[in-house]
Parts: structure tokens; C-alpha cells; sequence
């Protein structure tokens, strides 16, 4: 596994984020991304956490699960969860040597 991480500049916009990733050496993908806001959204917001989680399935990495906690400054936490799953991985038929992407006569 490798890590990744980089911080914005004190300037930067708002929606600039830090991050940091978790990569697969193996197959060169991002298995895990992992940011928050360079600044808050909102006065309300004292600090939000964004998590995104990738998986393999076959020979693809596809989103797993996204979620952002957010803490509020009234002594509350919003968490906001977004779960992907059922994927089916069709198999795209070959191209014939001779024949474009864009041919469908196969």
C-alpha cells in the first residue's frame, strides 16, 4: 500500500481540499481517498471529513462507499453516507481486426 498525501497553501479557495490516498501497488489504483475542506463551508461547520472507499470487482476499482461527517458548533455531527453495491461487470463482445470501437456489425 502507498500513501499519498498533499496540504493546500495557506491562500488557497475554498474549494481546495487535503487529501490523502491509499493506493494499491499491485494494480496502480486508489483504494481509499481521504479529505477535508481547506476552509469550512459554513459558520455553523468546525471541521467536515470526507472519506471515499474503492473496491475490486474483476478486473475494475469501483466506488464502495462515499461518506462525509461534518461537526457542528452546536455540540451535533451530521454524517451523510452513500453506499454503491450490485455491481454486474458485462463482458463487451471483441472487435474483429478491421472493424472500429464505433462498428457495431460484429
Amino acid at each position: 500500500m502507498r500513501v499519498h498525501s498533499q496540504r493546500p497553501a495557506k491562500d488557497a479557495e475554498q474549494v481546495f481540499v487535503s487529501w490523502s490516498n491509499l493506493g494499491n501497488e499491485k494494480d496502480f489504483a486508489v483504494c481509499r481517498i481521504e479529505a477535508e475542506p481547506a476552509q469550512n463551508p459554513s459558520m455553523w461547520i468546525t471541521k467536515t471529513d470526507i472519506r471515499h472507499e474503492y473496491q475490486k470487482i474483476g478486473d475494475f476499482w469501483l466506488p464502495l462507499e462515499n461518506r462525509s461527517v461534518s461537526t457542528l458548533r452546536l455540540n451535533g455531527r451530521a454524517t451523510l453516507t452513500i453506499k454503491y453495491g450490485a455491481y454486474e461487470i458485462n463482458a463487451a463482445p471483441l472487435l474483429r481486426e478491421g472493424n472500429s470501437a464505433n462498428d457495431t456489425s460484429y
